[in-house]
């Protein structure tokens, strides 16, 4: 369809250049006749200047002699003479000059030679065709530099719509149609595929984690690497197909043709793979990945804005499910989307509804099976729809920035109940939160921990932060820089979820940690893959020799116990020894133990 526009355009102009043809073949055609009438009548005039008598004819009973018929006929020179002037051909006057010229010579001279006076007439009436053609050539120059002031202001004006119609239609950043075009471009498709019974696809792109990269390095830098994206994807499009941006990181793709589901992905992965090397820009290497959602029409959408709501539910599934994929429509997935929009609202009100509450689950030495700490663990009761698991709340708070809130209402809620324990029971044990890289990334976070640890009067000694894997994507200078202050501050840092993502040993001797946690999913493959047994001894030796202790998560067998203690595993946590407790029961447990 924008190849459509791109046509029509080309007729247009196609059909101003032939029309401006045309018309310059009318003027010289003109032009032509013009000077051969002169020609022609003043040969005819030499003829009569050259006959001896003078009587000629009568018309209407009225005599016609030579100086008569020699003097209408002049009368028609000065009007050709005039017309070869006025003609918009600019050497028409200059040709008109030389007519005039040329006769008045051939007039003199004939008069000199011939002495006979009767030619003078023909010097005198060229002399007058002259001078009214510098006349008028005069007042045409004149208007023509008006015209020209005219045409000029024409230009600019047809200049300054068509940037208009630009800025109305194309993305200023990346020249690609922009959100106004593609629409338009859907509805017309739309139209069109209504009237011949046909499908199109439309596809929603967009950047994964690219906020991340505008916050850290800028907006600048982040154009920069759009407009390379969109060169890239540029050069992937059929010519067939329509490319646009529509704001920030998410672009469109409009896919005429019918295509397989196996032809598209295939189609996809071109564009995938265009981005799959490094973008650099300023020097350094930026890696972009992008998810797709993709609805077809006129199974999952009957209008425009519905197709791009679906598409756009379709992209958020990609993203869940890993990013850097695509996922086509199914009606399955508006449930996700209430559900997800449900617990967004719940969650803002959460905190106000006293929904949230914590439980704590016990950490052991794992040698003597004395008690450590606790992690402490976040639940929400949803109203309507009950327990929520953390798994599935917490993204949604990372993502809408919540998390924030609560993670200060965590950490305010978990250090007064246990500084409160430590002052009735006499008892203190390490506390363990986990820190959201979002909270990490926040510019107050440090002093807001220190004004909690003030107004609480918690020793920061028993205090230890869980930090995830994911630190590694987001800002690793920042984030590292944030847990040396926290260090500083006495407070303990402990490495969640050890060998699920993106960390690695090497990582281990530049992060200032204290403990390092080894993900639960390694743990229940102790003793059934001979290979990942090693590989636990092998993290458990080489974080020794760094001075990092260990915690094992998930225990829930005896020989994944033996196992680690043989392997000097430091602590153990897990179900074989201790399930999550409400802040009620470890008061009773104490209780109990006196």
């Amino acid at each position: 369809m924008l190849s459509h526009f791109i046509l029509e355009s080309k007729k247009q102009s196609d059909n101003h250049e032939l029309t401006t043809e045309r018309t310059g073949f009318i003027h010289l055609s003109i032009l032509i006749i013009c000077m051969l009438l002169y020609a022609f009548l003043n040969i005819i005039i030499v003829y009569l200047s050259m006959q001896k008598q003078n009587f000629l004819f009568e018309v209407f009973d009225i005599a016609i002699n030579k100086y008569t018929l020699s003097g209408i006929l002049s009368q028609g020179e000065v009007i050709a003479i005039i017309l070869i002037t006025l003609n918009p051909i600019k050497l028409g006057r200059y040709l008109a000059l030389l007519l005039c010229s040329v006769t008045a010579l051939f007039a003199f001279f004939s008069a000199l030679t011939n002495k006979n006076s009767e030619a003078l007439p023909g010097v005198v009436i060229p002399v007058i065709s002259a001078s009214i053609s510098i006349i008028i050539s005069g007042n045409s120059i004149n208007r023509k530099k008006q015209m020209l002031k005219v045409l000029e202001y024409s230009r600019l004006i047809e200049k300054k719509e068509k940037m208009l119609q630009t800025l109305a239609y194309f993305d200023t950043l990346t020249g690609l149609p922009n959100r106004k075009m593609m629409m338009d471009q859907v509805d017309l498709l739309i139209d069109l595929s209504i009237k011949e019974n046909t499908e199109f696809v439309l596809v929603y792109l967009d950047l994964d984690n690219f906020k991340k990269i505008n916050d850290t390095v800028g907006h600048n830098l982040g154009d920069e690497i759009l407009k390379q994206v969109a060169l890239r994807w540029k050069e992937k499009c059929h010519p067939e197909d329509i490319l646009g941006r529509i704001g920030g990181d998410e672009f469109l793709i409009l896919i005429g043709q019918k295509s397989a589901a196996s032809e598209l992905q295939e189609y996809l992965n071109t564009y995938k793979s265009a981005i799959n090397y490094p973008i650099v820009v300023e020097r350094k290497d930026y890696h972009i990945s992008a998810s797709f959602g993709i609805t077809r029409f006129p199974q999952d959408g009957k209008n425009a804005q519905e197709l791009l709501s679906n598409a756009d539910i379709a992209l958020y599934k990609a993203k869940n499910l890993g990013k850097n994929d695509y996922q086509f429509f199914n009606p399955q997935m508006h449930e996700e989307v209430t559900k997800k929009i449900q617990l967004e609202t719940g969650l803002l009100s959460a905190i106000r509804n006293n929904e949230l509450s914590m439980v704590y689950q016990p950490q052991y030495v794992s040698s003597t099976k004395i008690l450590r700490g606790y992690e402490a663990l976040v639940r929400w009761k949803h109203p309507l729809l009950g327990p929520v698991s953390p798994a599935e709340f917490i993204p949604i708070a990372e993502e809408t920035g919540i998390i924030i809130e609560i993670g200060r209402w965590i950490i305010e809620t978990v250090l007064n109940r246990f500084m409160e324990l430590q002052k009735t029971r006499k008892i203190k044990t390490i506390v363990s939160i986990n820190i959201s890289v979002v909270q990490l990334l926040e510019s107050s976070f440090v002093d807001m921990i220190r004004e909690i640890l003030h107004r609480t009067g918690f020793d920061s000694r028993w205090l230890e932060f869980e930090i995830t894997e994911s630190v590694f994507i987001s800002s690793p200078e920042q984030v590292t820089e944030v847990m040396k202050r926290l260090k500083k501050m006495g407070i303990r840092i402990a490495l969640d979820d050890f060998g699920t993502g993106y960390a690695s040993l090497n990582y281990l001797q530049i992060l200032p940690i204290n403990i390092l946690k080894i993900d639960k999913t390694f743990i229940d493959r102790i003793n059934s893959q001979r290979s990942l047994n090693k590989m636990v001894g092998a993290i458990i030796t080489l974080s020794h020799q760094m001075g990092i202790e260990v915690v094992a998560e998930g225990v829930e067998r005896e020989e994944q116990l033996n196992y680690l203690i043989r392997h000097n595993c430091d602590y153990i946590q897990g179900y074989y020894l201790g399930r999550p407790l409400m802040e009620e029961q470890i008061i009773d447990m104490y209780q109990q133990t006196g």
